[in-house]
C-alpha cells in the first residue's frame, strides 16, 4: 500500500514556499542526507500518508556521485516516486547525532500497524513495551501493559526529530515524556502507570495531527 509520494525539486526553499501558499500550511521541515547533498521536507496526507520534497542542501560538500531522483537534471519541481512503509523509495534519511542509549531487554509482540501491542517484561522489573516512531505514524499505534512500572522503548526510524510523550501520565497529572529522539536513534520511558487508558503521542510540532497518536491501554 502506498503511503509516501516523493516529489524531487531543484530548489527546496522555492518548493517548500510555494506550497505553503498552495496549501495553507508549511511542510515539516526534515533532515540532511549527509554524503547524498540532499535535505527533505514533509507534508502528512492522512492516515499516515505524506509527501516528502526533496531537494538540494546547499550547506552540504557538493556529492561525489549525483543526487537522488535526477535532482541535478532537474530544471522544475516533478513527482519523482511512491513507495509504503516497506520499501526504501531511495531518498535517504538524516542521521541522528550522538550514540544510540540502551534500550529494553523486555519483548513485545508486534502486530502490523492499526493493531496493537502486549506487553513483556522488563530486565529491571515491571512491564515493557516498544513502539517505533515515523512519518507520521505509531507502529503499533495501540498497545497493552500492566499496571505498575512501565518500561517503554521508543525508536525513531523515521526521516526527522520525533519524541513520544504520555498525557498526564505522571506525578501531578504531566505528560510523561521522552525528549527529542533523532533519526535512527532510541530511547527509554519510566514511569509508573496506573490502571486506565493513557493516549501516547508524538508532542513536536503538527505530528500528533498528522496521525501520530494512539492509545496505551494500562490493565
Amino acid at each position: 500500500m502506498i503511503d509516501h509520494l516523493v516529489y524531487a525539486t531543484p530548489d527546496l526553499a522555492t518548493t517548500v514556499g510555494l506550497l505553503t501558499d498552495r496549501l495553507g500550511t508549511a511542510p515539516t521541515p526534515g533532515g540532511a542526507h549527509p554524503g547524498r547533498g540532499t535535505r527533505n521536507a514533509l507534508v502528512g496526507l492522512g492516515d499516515g500518508a505524506y509527501l516528502e520534497i526533496i531537494g538540494p542542501d546547499l550547506e552540504q560538500p557538493a556529492p561525489l556521485s549525483a543526487r537522488p531522483f535526477g535532482i541535478d537534471t532537474l530544471s522544475a519541481p516533478a513527482l519523482a516516486a511512491c513507495g509504503s512503509s516497506s520499501s526504501n523509495s531511495g531518498s535517504g534519511s538524516s542521521s541522528g547525532s550522538g550514540s544510540n542509549s540502551s534500550s529494553s531487554s523486555g519483548s513485545a509482540q508486534t502486530k502490523a500497524y492499526g493493531g496493537s501491542s502486549s506487553s513483556g517484561a522488563s530486565a529491571s522489573g515491571g512491564a515493557a513495551t516498544t513502539v517505533s516512531e515515523s512519518e507520521f505514524k505509531l507502529t503499533p499505534k495501540d498497545a497493552s501493559v500492566k499496571a505498575g512500572k512501565v518500561t517503554i522503548t521508543v525508536k525513531n526510524t523515521g526521516t526527522i526529530t520525533h519524541a513520544l510523550s504520555l498525557e498526564k501520565a505522571g506525578p501531578g497529572g504531566k505528560d510523561v515524556e521522552s525528549g527529542a529522539i533523532q533519526p535512527g536513534q532510541t530511547k527509554t520511558i519510566t514511569a509508573t502507570l496506573k490502571k486506565g487508558k493513557i493516549e501516547w503521542y508524538c508532542p513536536i510540532g503538527n505530528h500528533k495531527a498528522m496521525g501520530m497518536v494512539g492509545d496505551l491501554t494500562v490493565t
